[in-house]
């Protein structure tokens, strides 16, 4: 059972976030603030002190201008810098490994109270782990050689990641490239939030959606209801290349929990 709590969101808007069975006080309403950035604050708000809730998938709030793979290279980077293992991470804040893993894998979006324990562990705050997250400037041109390389769910797929926006943190969408090499994919079909769209622009890929088995080839696309296990991946001889442009469209729904 989720309790919505309106609290001041992390633009300083009221808005709605989510917490299991942890009703916050409006007495806080600065609890995004430096004032109140406190991993403790939210036990005494009722949280329990061993392992607390580990967070959301990003349906059930509206934490606007957190952007799902720019929160997650930043805690990600924070985490290496520290000379911190997932395994590390997760023995020190309590939150699991698994959880560790969605977040930097820009798969579930972290709850307020699982966002403080996180950063606590990282040895920051709050307010600086998300610090230009709202930035929102009108236009951005990225040049092939400014594209932001990243890698997601390394341990189950070779897929490499280019984002085509990453200028603009505060953003709906999520445009990137993926280059697959022959032989390449993700082992593993995996769901999330929201809808996506994909661009075949070299090669040919196999897509893989619930029961259905695709293959695409240069200029086809596929539009789909990413909610359904789905996964990528190229049996052929030759590099595929594929426009991928996923939005971050947040469901009120209680979520499942996501593999």
């Amino acid at each position: 059972m989720f309790l919505y709590n309106p609290i001041m969101n992390l633009n300083g808007h009221r808005g709605r976030f989510a917490s299991p069975a942890v009703d916050l006080p409006l007495a806080k309403p600065g609890i995004a603030t430096k004032e109140n950035d406190n991993p403790e604050a939210l036990i005494e708000a009722g949280q329990p002190a061993g392992i607390i809730h580990e967070g959301v998938n990003h349906e059930g709030t509206d934490q606007e201008g957190m952007n799902q793979v720019e929160l997650a290279q930043r805690i990600k980077k924070l985490r290496i810098e520290r000379g911190m293992t997932i395994d590390d991470a997760a023995v020190q804040s309590g939150l699991t490994r698994s959880w560790w893993s969605k977040v930097e894998n820009f798969r579930i979006t972290p709850s307020l109270p699982a966002l403080f324990r996180l950063a606590s562990t990282l040895g920051t705050t709050i307010s600086k782990l998300l610090e230009g997250l709202d930035a929102r400037p009108p236009l951005v041109v990225v040049r092939p050689a400014e594209r932001l390389k990243i890698r997601r769910d390394a341990e189950i797929s070779d897929i490499d990641y280019e984002s085509l926006a990453h200028p603009r943190p505060n953003r709906r969408m999520d445009p990137l490239v993926l280059t697959i090499e022959s032989g390449g994919g993700r082992k593993k079909a995996l769901a999330h939030d929201g809808e996506e769209f994909m661009l075949i622009l070299a090669g040919r890929v196999l897509l893989e959606y619930g029961s259905e088995r695709v293959e695409l080839v240069v200029g086809d696309s596929a539009y789909f209801d990413a909610a359904v296990e789905h996964r990528l991946s190229n049996p052929f001889d030759s590099q595929a290349k594929v426009l991928c442009v996923h939005d971050s469209a947040r469901s009120t729904a209680e979520p499942d929990e996501q593999t």
